[in-house]
């Protein structure tokens, strides 16, 4: 069970859902009984008549992202995707230097004045928030980038600051923080504007020209005496950053779907209660959960937070699992959730990522008591048939790919043979796999 070809299977490509059911409450639901391994087959809209009334349900509030965006090289007409994860933590920006950041910044300041070709030439001033490594985020680019790299991404400049040796690169956001100013001032005439309609169009057409000339003279020669504008190149802090992936970002759907994220998915890939801006791929179980169904839960609802990074869909290389490095996601629980949660009865966790999370905050509890207290940490939790959960009873969860942390997760919660025999059953009956695909209901 702890080999990792025990978690391999063949899934027929029509099975995997490239696109989720409506309404939401109309997708399949597998319900497994541990105590007696009975299979029910429902939808989801049964799905309150099957949890157990004393329990507690775990949700996670986390958003995600429009993390995908696109940006033309300076210097070339190359468009690269820049895939954004994360903003860096402390310990990561160790490596980064101040000389560094601000020799990059400079350079970026003379790469974006030439690809302006401004005929003010207006001057570019250094920001001394360029030396704050808080603002530098970790990315995936597309093709071969090298450091000092810059991007034109719209209005905002994305730059290559570091380069990592497992592919994802440091990078830091910029914003011209003023535009060109007395820009509608260098706007040459428009010759319809020349015409006197208090004249007839062939009369007004004879002096039409001489206009023209004149107006745009004066402006060429107010234009030659004018002073260059200050202009900041402003690195965007993290609040800005967010803002400029919600303006000019896509939804990054998972690598299996094969195709560009629409308008739909914008919606169609969020949960009805997503709040917490932060994660690149979505809480899956949760995108069933409709209007109503959490209306009628409310009083028993836990909120928490994980950011799912791009790990929840990384196959685990080591053949056998316990050698497994488990990622790590950025964590947060109130201290109010954490005593609803490590008190009740019984908990239900809605998605893999809402159990790991109860599971590493009921374990650290219980190893070190002390009063709650808001919870912020770096879950790196590995659930697996060797290390099963203890602190939680019941889990809605989506059909996971083969060789994943998630199946092998399942896997903890059923057992190493059942896990393979209710999927065996799921696709028999066809159920749609995936992110938004079918679910289970393990009891």
């Amino acid at each position: 069970m702890f080999a990792l070809s025990s978690y391999d299977y063949a899934l027929p490509k029509h099975l995997i859902a490239n696109a989720p059911i409506y309404p939401r409450e109309a997708a399949k639901l597998l319900v497994y009984e541990r105590a007696t391994g009975h299979i029910t087959h429902t939808t989801f809209a049964h799905l309150l008549e099957f949890i157990p009334k004393d329990c507690i349900i775990a949700l996670n509030n986390t958003r995600v992202l429009k993390a995908r965006i696109y940006g033309k090289k300076l210097g070339t007409q190359t468009t690269r995707e820049i895939f954004f994860h994360r903003f860096i933590r402390a310990d990561e920006a160790k490596s980064l230097e101040p000389p560094l950041l601000e020799s990059t910044y400079k350079q970026a300041l003379e790469s974006i004045s030439t690809h302006l070709q401004d005929p003010l030439a207006h001057s570019i001033s250094l920001d001394s928030s360029c030396l704050d490594p808080s603002v530098l985020a970790l990315c995936q680019i597309r093709g071969r980038v090298k450091l000092g790299d810059i991007f034109a991404c719209g209005r905002f400049y994305a730059q290559v600051v570091g380069v990592l040796d497992n592919g994802y690169r440091i990078t830091r956001f910029f914003l011209l923080e003023s535009t060109f100013a007395k820009a509608d001032s260098r706007r040459k005439v428009d010759p319809m504007d020349c015409f006197d309609k208090s004249k007839s169009r062939n009369e007004s057409k004879n002096t039409m020209s001489e206009k023209v000339d004149s107006s745009n003279a004066k402006i060429l020669a107010q234009s030659s005496k004018q002073k260059p504008t200050p202009t900041t190149l402003a690195p965007l802090d993290q609040a800005a950053a967010l803002t400029m992936l919600e303006e000019i970002g896509h939804i990054p759907l998972p690598p299996y779907i094969k195709r560009q994220a629409t308008s739909d998915d914008t919606s169609d890939y969020q949960s009805l209660f997503a709040t917490q801006a932060g994660a690149i791929a979505a809480p899956t179980a949760s995108l069933h959960l409709s209007a109503s169904m959490l209306e009628s839960l409310q009083e028993r609802i836990a909120y928490l937070t994980l950011h799912i990074g791009a790990g929840t869909f990384a196959s685990v290389e080591a053949k056998d699992i316990r050698e497994h490095i488990m990622h790590t996601e950025a964590l947060h629980i109130t201290a109010k959730s954490l005593e609803k949660l490590l008190n009740a009865p019984s908990r239900l966790c809605v998605g893999t990522s809402t159990l790991r999370s109860v599971e590493y905050a009921a374990r650290l509890y219980a190893h070190h008591p002390k009063p709650y207290t808001d919870l912020h940490a770096q879950c790196d939790i590995f659930l697996h048939p060797g290390n099963k959960p203890c602190y939680v009873e019941y889990l809605l969860t989506n059909f996971h790919l083969p060789k994943s942390t998630l199946t092998m997760l399942v896997a903890s919660m059923v057992g190493y043979e059942q896990w393979r025999e209710i999927y065996e059953q799921a696709i028999a009956r066809e159920y749609r796999f995936y992110s938004y695909g079918d679910a289970m209901l393990i009891l």
